[in-house]
Parts: C-alpha cells; sequence; structure tokens
C-alpha cells in the first residue's frame, strides 16, 4: 500500500453514492488484495470478497440487508472469520486493509456492523457454521453532495470528531498522557490510530508507550454493555483491529521495524483490556 497516511486521512464514511458501476481493472485490483487479507495478527482464518448485487432483482439484492441505510451502490466487501480468541481483531484488521486499498483506489466506504442481516451475507458467502460475518462495507463512488443518512449519523455521533491525544496515548503510566513531541516518528503512527473510525465514535483504544521494553501495548477501554450487543460479535473489538490495521501500515510506511506480540505488560491499566504490543 502506498502513501498509507495520506490515505488515512482523507477517508471518511460514506453512505450515498451515485450509481456509477466500478471499473473492472479496479475490481480485480480489489480482488487481488482480498486473495492475500486471510489472516491478522491474531491469526485467525478470514476470508474476504466483493459481492455484487447489481445484475440482480432488486427485491432479492436488498434482502442482503443493510436496512436501507446504503443508498446508490449494491456492491459490497464483506467476509468472514472463524470464531475464536482474537477473531473481531483480525477480521477489522483485514477489512480496514481493505478499506484502505478501495479508499486509495478512489472508491467511497463505510464500516457497517449493526445495521446488517449477518446472516444473507454469511449464505452469499458459503460461511460454515463456526464462521461469522462480523462487518461489511459498500464500496462505489459517492454522491457529490450528502445524502440525509450521512448528515444525521454525523451529527448525531459527531464522527469527524476525534478525542484528543492525552486521552488517548501514555508514557510508562496510564496517569501520564504521552508528550507527542517525544513520540519521534511514532507520533504520526499514533495519530494514523487517532484517526481510525470506530463503531458509534467512541475511539476505544489507548496505547502506552513501554520505553524500558521498546513497546507500544493497546488496550481496550472497553464499553461492556455496549460490545456485547451482538453476541460473538463484538464491535469494539472490531475496532482495535481497525486501530491495529492503522499502526501496522503506517509503521511499515516509515520504515518502522516492530511485530505484534502478546507481551502481558507490567502495567497498572484498572478497567483496560490488554489486547496485544508492537515490539520494536
Amino acid at each position: 500500500m502506498n502513501k498509507a497516511y495520506d490515505t488515512i486521512c482523507k477517508r471518511v464514511s460514506i453512505r450515498g453514492y451515485d450509481g456509477r458501476p466500478v471499473e473492472p481493472a479496479t475490481l480485480d485490483k480489489i480482488s487481488l488484495t482480498l486473495r492475500i487479507l486471510n489472516t491478522g495478527p491474531f491469526g485467525n482464518a478470514v476470508r474476504l470478497a466483493i459481492i455484487d448485487t447489481t445484475g440482480e432483482d432488486p427485491k432479492m439484492a436488498s434482502k442482503l440487508g443493510t436496512y436501507g441505510s446504503i443508498k446508490g451502490t449494491r456492491m459490497f466487501i464483506a467476509g468472514v472469520v472463524k470464531k475464536g480468541p482474537g477473531a473481531n481483531e483480525d477480521f477489522g484488521y483485514c477489512l480496514e486493509k481493505a478499506v484502505l486499498e478501495a479508499t486509495e483506489l478512489g472508491l467511497a466506504t463505510v464500516w457497517l456492523g449493526a445495521s446488517l442481516n449477518r446472516g444473507n451475507f454469511e449464505h452469499r458467502l458459503n460461511a460454515s457454521s463456526d464462521e461469522m460475518a462480523p462487518a461489511v462495507t459498500p464500496i462505489g463512488y459517492a454522491r457529490s453532495s450528502l445524502v440525509l443518512n450521512d448528515r444525521i449519523i454525523r451529527t448525531v455521533i459527531g464522527s469527524r470528531k476525534r478525542k484528543p491525544h492525552h486521552e488517548l496515548f501514555f508514557y510508562e503510566s496510564f496517569s501520564k498522557p504521552l508528550d507527542m513531541g517525544t513520540a519521534g516518528p511514532y507520533a504520526q503512527v499514533l495519530e494514523a490510530v487517532r484517526l481510525a473510525p470506530s463503531a458509534g465514535n467512541k475511539q476505544p483504544w489507548r496505547i502506552i508507550r513501554d520505553n524500558k521494553n521498546g513497546a507500544w501495548h493497546l488496550y481496550l477501554n472497553e464499553s461492556k454493555l455496549y460490545n456485547s450487543l451482538y453476541g460473538e460479535i463484538k464491535m469494539q473489538d472490531l475496532d482495535m483491529g481497525i486501530a491495529i490495521c492503522h499502526f501496522e501500515v503506517v509503521a511499515r510506511e516509515l520504515s518502522l521495524n516492530g511485530s505484534w506480540k502478546i507481551a502481558l505488560p507490567e502495567i497498572e491499566a484498572k478497567k483496560l483490556r490488554y489486547v496485544i504490543s508492537w515490539v520494536e
């Protein structure tokens, strides 16, 4: 992926599309990307595919089930993941990489997890009993003006607003906000995480610098009631997968060497749930 940070900065969630078909060459590029996005940092098997209902009866196509929240396109990137620990994070990681690829190719997207009939997407993808479809994104070309759904959602949840750095990033202790001026090239990596989309725009990720061990530890500030609404599909765990994706693609772009590990840091985290660490 080229210019990952710029792509992250320009991407916005779009629910209104202008109806133009996506060119075959563009679809071929996306399909190639989807074939290699088959696992995340926790090792769960992910299957992503393009679902195109353009030539189908509109009534049948509508049964895929986005409950009228999407206008002007009948093409989606969807997928399934095998159920298990880290499955939601791995799915979020892989689908967000696909979203960034689509954005780089000039397409609009939006994460759909709540307004979604998962059973119909799982049927289209021939999901097995141990697989689930946590989310999808439509793909297409954005309308020149926002549709009503976009305006309402951006107003209600403030989807363009982001928490300040001192609420998200910390140094050695969660009582000590990270001075972004001391983060070096990782300042851009962290900003890429700050800009990540999240369910309800709750921005649940928290990252702490462990200077002694040369690591960045990622934690989830979980809203347990909110995160349990859909059973095994955990919206905020998906959000953590998106954050992991943004951290990694920008770190790689800046040639910051590291890898994902389960480090079990000895840090007092109170209600925060440890997820994973980037170890240099």
